[in-house]
């Protein structure tokens, strides 16, 4: 009689990549999502993350090599965290950088009276703040996003 699975490796070696691929989706997509949920503070992120560790692993090579599903996909997931947060770290230092220059242009052009039309991606940048339990937008781009509109919109 054969040797029964390993709860850590739910699929065979030998088993085709894409319907490996879809075996692992199915047993650790909740796992991941209970992990991120506990990992990160924007819930909006959560389903993000989980599909970034299933690209990962879809473009993967070895993927049939792989022994311990459990310590390979976590591994994983924890790097996806890791890049997602120097992204973050990324964005908001550009953000800092570039968005308040335009800001203060536009509170500028305001204080004088000036009448300016709303470019497009204003209107994008509302609706961030406009739906706040969607956002995902850092308090200091919420607070030059907010700024913005203001000096736009009257």
């Amino acid at each position: 009689m054969p040797e029964p699975k390993r709860q850590s490796d739910p699929v065979g070696a030998a088993e085709p990549g894409q319907a490996r691929l879809e075996r692992l989706a199915r047993r650790y997509y909740a796992p991941l999502v209970s992990f991120f949920r506990k990992r990160t503070r924007n819930p909006a992120e959560v389903e993000d993350l989980v599909q970034q560790v299933f690209v990962r692993l879809a473009q993967y090579p070895e993927m049939n090599q792989i022994r311990n599903a459990d310590g390979f996909i976590f591994q994983t997931a924890a790097n996806a965290l890791k890049d997602h947060a120097r992204h973050a770290r990324v964005r908001e230092r550009v953000t800092q950088q570039y968005a308040s220059s335009g800001t203060l242009f536009a509170e500028r052009l305001a204080g004088t009276g000036a009448k300016v039309r709303v470019p497009t991606t204003l209107n994008v940048g509302a609706l961030d703040l406009l739906h706040g339990g969607r956002t995902r937008l850092t308090p200091s781009a919420r607070d030059i996003a907010r700024r913005t509109m203001s000096a736009y919109i009257p």
